[in-house]
């Protein structure tokens, strides 16, 4: 049986239900969600995530290959071309864990909605994303909450996405 020493800050609500007065994980998670969320990559919260994320931070999706956050910034600016739409919905639910040595470790579950611009519909694809998030302190000055992240793993089923993308593709080489 394992265990973990310290506490944790459980939440299940909208993303604006983490306030100033919430766990340090949460704080961070509301900054660090507003900033992947937003499509205009030169926004004010995307880029507060340079401030947010260790310069070593790594990118996990499905256990596959660790990327840096300079080739996650190139995915997302292909992202801001091709969609309308991207965020973390509502509700989501959270845990804030403590760990050993002044660290914490956030895991975020929740759908996410992507519309893609070239549906004439503005249908929303729906996927169910779990999200895991080791902080550590930060440098003076940096992070949230004097925490910032140095892994970050999502385990998402893309097939839905790619379905929609191939299906509006589809429809464009026909001319529709």
């Amino acid at each position: 049986m394992a265990t973990r020493k310290g506490t944790f800050t459980h939440y299940t609500g909208p993303i604006s239900g983490l306030t100033s007065t919430s766990s340090p994980g949460f704080l961070f998670l509301s900054t660090y969600i507003a900033g992947i969320d937003a499509l205009d990559r030169s926004s004010p919260a995307a880029k507060k995530l340079h401030e947010i994320l260790s310069p070593t931070a790594t990118f996990t999706n499905n256990g596959g290959e660790s990327l840096p956050l300079s080739k996650v910034e190139l995915m997302f600016g292909q992202r801001a071309g091709m969609l309308e739409k991207f965020e973390h919905g509502s509700p989501v639910t959270c845990w804030d864990l403590e760990t050993e040595g002044g660290g914490r470790e956030v895991i975020l579950e929740c759908a996410s909605k992507t519309v893609f611009k070239a549906d004439s519909k503005k249908e929303e694809v729906k996927v169910a994303e779990c999200l895991v998030v080791k902080l550590e302190k930060a440098p003076e000055g940096k992070g949230e909450a004097g925490l910032w992240a140095t892994e970050l793993r999502v385990y998402i089923d893309f097939g839905a996405i790619h379905m929609k993308g191939k299906e509006l593709m589809d429809l464009a080489k026909q001319g529709k």
